[in-house]
């Protein structure tokens, strides 16, 4: 949804990016609390997200910067008891909406191959949690819509303020989670075994969908 920017304050933007205008102020869909606008400019896009408690999401992609392909953090603000966090625009289309033009068989590849590589950078200087022993680095909500490609090939990771150290099956489960939500059952095993698991089975898969709910829950609980 294209929005009128004077609605929003966003004269501090022009003044750090060096512009006199916009081409365009667009409204993103957000599931948490926060507003998220994609900014079109004359030297590129960004992307600004306002709400509660961004730092811990600054610090994520600073850290992740060079290891992983992320949004570059341009600024962040805390102002008034709310944060602004304006990031570098991803380019491509996320694995939501590849998903209706690409084969199932790619998109669980796709899915399988990203979560592989974050789950394979160096943590030895992760700053975040406590590293044990099995741990690797999370996305923390492995989402398809959290994953960006163009032209057949990964152009970035989105939404990180979840992001930590800990069991790979954090990110397994919203995986599986979400391939059974957009597209039913069938698509669990396949993502598994592309993944690197050694026969899968369809028990595995119901008790990753039902840990991924009740990790949801818990943190619906506790918010």
């Amino acid at each position: 949804m294209v929005i009128d920017n004077s609605q929003i304050n966003l004269e501090w933007i022009k003044e750090i990016l060096g512009i006199r205008d916009f081409l365009s102020v667009e409204k993103i869909r957000s599931a948490k609390e926060n507003n998220v606008l994609k900014i079109n400019t004359d030297n590129g896009r960004y992307i600004l997200k306002q709400g509660p408690e961004l730092s811990g999401e600054r610090d994520r992609l600073n850290w992740l910067d060079g290891k992983l392909l992320v949004p570059r953090v341009v600024i962040w603000r805390e102002k008034e008891g709310r944060d602004d966090l304006l990031m570098t625009c991803v380019e491509g289309e996320d694995l939501a909406q590849l998903s209706k033009i690409i084969p199932k068989e790619d998109l669980v590849n796709f899915l399988a191959t990203t979560l592989r590589l974050v789950h394979s950078i160096d943590i030895s200087d992760c700053p975040f949690e406590k590293i044990e022993k099995g741990f690797v680095f999370t996305h923390g909500d492995a989402c398809l819509p959290n994953f960006m490609f163009q032209n057949g090939k990964l152009s970035g990771i989105i939404d990180l303020g979840d992001a930590m150290i800990g069991d790979r099956e954090i990110d397994l489960a919203a995986a599986v989670w979400s391939l059974d939500f957009n597209f039913g059952a069938g698509l669990g095993i396949p993502f598994l075994q592309a993944y690197g698991i050694s026969d899968p089975s369809e028990r595995d898969v119901d008790r990753l969908i039902r840990k991924y709910e009740s990790n949801w829950s818990e943190r619906f609980r506790s918010n």
